[in-house]
């Protein structure tokens, strides 16, 4: 049966999406996996702590900097109006960036505490916040007409820039800068070959009609109301760790952190990021004819459990060791927290892959309730954390064991939604 099983896999269209996008994408990571043994050795810790600091506002906006209105392009009813919804996500993303920049400039004007040594350099978010944005919203054009081979190759162009950018920049002792600088480059090649719809429609665009905005906008609404506010708590969850460890711990402990959630982070980029935008292409398509997208979702997830238990369990045994020989002896105390880190992204690597059941079964307000859980978790080890004096072993330990559970929660309600008929 369990042989049967595969070769079904291995014939399906799903299945060869998936693996387009998660090739290119392994190649990308392999790219940047291949180069962090050199970074870790012409970075310092702190110098990647500062960074870290910069991409964790960068991080918690960009989910939501297009109103989670992009993901509506994949399931419109018209090209059309896919067309008026990119223009909505334009507008929405120039408001969001315009409004983080204000709360930015205010914060270095009044010294705020969550800067936290970042300086001016926290202004380069503005542009990485945009240019995501912009990102977020070609690629779900991409996936709309199922251009995975696009995507897969822009993710390499734009990972082999970065790398050599990061190690360019590092050889003339730019620090922090140079990693920032490096991001931003990279981060831009690859618009245009994304951009070629839009180029080849940009007079159907000129005359999209602000009334069919706002008509888009209220068909729509759930996305901002209650999709947004639960990805910016998603987001939130993983960022403001990032600035609660470096409040209790310094920008050191945080250069360490960073590495093990950058390595632990890859099977979510190679794998789950991909899954899911093929997931919820097929998913879609199965719930407008069957009322339900059972199917679906028990396949992706027998085929993300079969990569995830043994996969996280080989990585929490072998982490330790393997951190000091690649990257050095002194970055094996990140490798300990990729051990006590594991269940945890082991859980999310399969929950993030199937979280679109909401937007399918046009749940997504139940997301906010379910993201606040997070943030709830983060703020309390904190406050633990800083009243007890707990060690940065201990804050993690808590963090996972408890984001695992939470994520268990969220993963069961999704299959009971798979299941209900609309």
């Amino acid at each position: 049966m369990l042989i049967e099983y595969f070769n079904k896999l291995k014939k399906s269209t799903y299945i060869r999406n998936i693996a387009t996008l998660g090739i290119g994408t392994l190649f990308a990571q392999l790219i940047l996996i291949g180069i962090t043994p050199v970074v870790t050795r012409i970075y310092s810790p702190e110098q990647i702590g500062l960074y870290t600091m910069v991409l964790a506002v960068v991080s918690l906006v960009t989910p939501v900097v297009n109103g989670r209105y992009e993901v509506s392009i994949v399931v419109a009813d018209t090209d059309h109006e896919a067309n008026v919804i990119s223009v909505l996500c334009l507008f929405t993303q120039v408001l969001v960036t315009t409004f983080v920049g204000i709360v930015l400039i205010l914060s270095l004007i009044y010294e705020a505490s969550f800067l936290n040594g970042m300086g001016i350099w926290v202004l380069v978010a503005l542009p990485l916040i945009m240019l995501n944005g912009t990102i977020n919203m070609l690629s779900s054009y991409n996936n709309r007409f199922k251009q995975y081979r696009l995507l897969a190759s822009v993710s390499i162009v734009r990972s082999l820039a970065n790398a050599l950018g990061q190690i360019l920049f590092g050889i003339l002792h730019l620090g922090s800068p140079g990693l920032l600088l490096s991001q931003l480059l990279s981060g831009s090649l690859g618009i245009v070959r994304q951009s070629k719809y839009a180029i080849n429609n940009f007079r159907s665009f000129l005359r999209v009609k602000t009334g069919e905005v706002i008509a888009v906008g209220k068909k729509y609404k759930r996305q901002f109301l209650y999709s947004a506010p639960a990805t910016l708590m998603n987001a939130a969850s993983y960022s403001i760790l990032n600035f609660f460890i470096a409040a209790l711990f310094g920008l050191e402990e945080l250069g360490y952190y960073f590495l093990s959630y950058r390595m632990l982070g890859l099977p979510i980029q190679l794998v789950s990021m991909n899954v899911s935008k093929v997931y919820f292409a097929r998913a879609a398509e199965e719930y407008k004819n069957h009322h339900m997208y059972r199917k679906s979702f028990i396949e992706t997830l027998l085929l993300l459990l079969v990569i995830a238990i043994p996969g996280f369990s080989a990585i929490a045994i072998f982490a330790p060791e393997l951190f000091k020989f690649i990257f050095g002896e002194s970055w094996g105390r990140a490798g300990v927290f990729v051990a006590i880190l594991s269940p945890m992204f082991a859980t999310r690597f399969i929950t993030s892959s199937l979280s679109l059941s909401l937007v399918i079964s046009n749940k997504q307000k139940y997301e906010v309730v379910l993201q606040a859980g997070f943030i709830i978790v983060a703020t309390t080890a904190y406050l633990l954390s800083s009243y007890l004096n707990f060690s940065i072993e201990k804050f993690l330990l808590v963090i996972s064991g408890f984001y695992t559970l939470n994520y268990l929660i969220v993963l069961t309600l999704l299959g009971y939604l798979s299941k209900r008929r609309a």
